[in-house]
């Protein structure tokens, strides 16, 4: 019964919304304040409103307008409120994108991964590392960017007029400025080759055993299957099978259909 009222209700916000996409935000937002009021007195309620939540959410993100990291941190706590901690890790991981350093967000990934039943130990990063290169850890890919193209700007401005004159307060602002841009630049350019190269996806099966080839004539990879939740890195793709790393650097194959690239 209430996904036939789930039903209902996208088909009807779907025809009144045809024309301007964005009031389906506000129609989610709406859902899920209303989940949250009927939490404590009417469970069965509040589920049916975070799912049609949910629904809202997916639709609204198929519009490249309206994608951001609000809007899938807000579909992750929806999924997460439902117990779908895979959709959940998926989406907050896609809000990472956006809000890299956002440490409420971060405390609920954190959160749904140890609801998870597969627990991999990633190797860890230099903690020197990701001191000196703060930037790079907290600031999205197309922050990086933009601020290397502004540092650059500035820098050719700088040199254009160190052609007349050349004080010491310019020549050193005209380093800094090079040294912002390159690292800055090199940031982005790393996260590009690491989005092109290495595309991070979830488990979305509730069991799956990845196999030592593209198909299921090939043996299994692994001793024992891995679960709904987990984080792999998709290495490359063979029609509808992909190649997949895990945390521990383990490899074997998957069908399409067992995870969701972010």
């Amino acid at each position: 019964m209430n996904k036939i009222i789930i039903i209902i209700n996208l088909i009807i916000i779907s025809l009144t919304l045809k024309a301007s996409p964005a009031p389906m935000l506000s129609q989610a937002d709406e859902a899920s304040r209303k989940a949250l009021e009927l939490t404590q007195d009417n469970p069965e309620e509040a589920a049916t409103q975070w799912r049609l939540a949910c629904a809202l959410y997916e639709q609204a993100s198929k519009d490249p307008a309206l994608s951001n990291g609000e809007l899938y941190y807000n579909l992750g706590n929806a999924y997460a409120q439902l117990g779908n901690y895979a959709l959940a890790i998926l989406n907050y991981r896609r809000a990472q994108l956006f809000l890299p350093g956002n440490q409420q967000l971060l405390a609920n990934l954190q959160y749904v991964r140890a609801k998870c039943q597969d627990h991999f130990t990633p190797p860890k990063k230099s903690q020197v590392l990701q001191t000196l290169f703060f930037w790079h850890y907290t600031l999205s890919f197309h922050s990086r960017l933009w601020t290397s193209v502004v540092l650059a700007s500035a820098f050719w401005l700088a040199a254009f007029l160190l052609l007349w004159r050349r004080p010491v307060w310019l020549r050193i602002t005209a380093v800094f400025l090079c040294l912002g841009a390159l690292a800055f630049g090199g940031s982005a350019l790393a996260s590009a080759y690491s989005f092109r190269h290495a595309h991070p996806a979830v488990i979305v099966a509730d069991e799956t055993m990845p196999r030592k080839g593209d198909g299921l004539s090939y043996d299994h990879a692994f001793d024992a299957p891995i679960h709904a939740g987990t984080e792999v890195i998709i290495l490359r793709t063979r029609g509808d099978w992909h190649e997949i790393a895990l945390p521990n650097r383990l490899t074997g194959w998957l069908p399409d259909t067992d995870l969701e690239a972010l």
